[in-house]
């Protein structure tokens, strides 16, 4: 059974602590847990970002393609 580690906590303001275990080795669980939300974090934002620029240079060729009369909107489709 694991035992909680004696010494201060890795994050004092995060609940995981670290664990040492009958080698007395350490499990640093909370660590690749916060490293793996950074991680995902990031690269969710880089993901918005990028989405966010390609719909705004969607609306800009839309905007382009009406003022040349290039542009037709697909038909609306009449749902029963």
């Amino acid at each position: 059974m694991l035992q909680p580690a004696t010494g201060p906590p890795l994050l004092s303001t995060h609940k995981w602590r670290v664990y040492q275990g009958r080698q007395g080795k350490s499990d640093l669980r909370c660590r690749d847990l916060l490293l793996s939300n950074l991680i995902l974090s990031i690269m969710g934002a880089f993901g918005e970002f990028k989405w966010i620029s390609i719909r705004k240079r969607q609306r800009e060729g839309i905007a382009l393609a009406k003022q040349l009369g290039a542009y037709r909107a697909r038909k609306r489709i009449a749902i029963a």
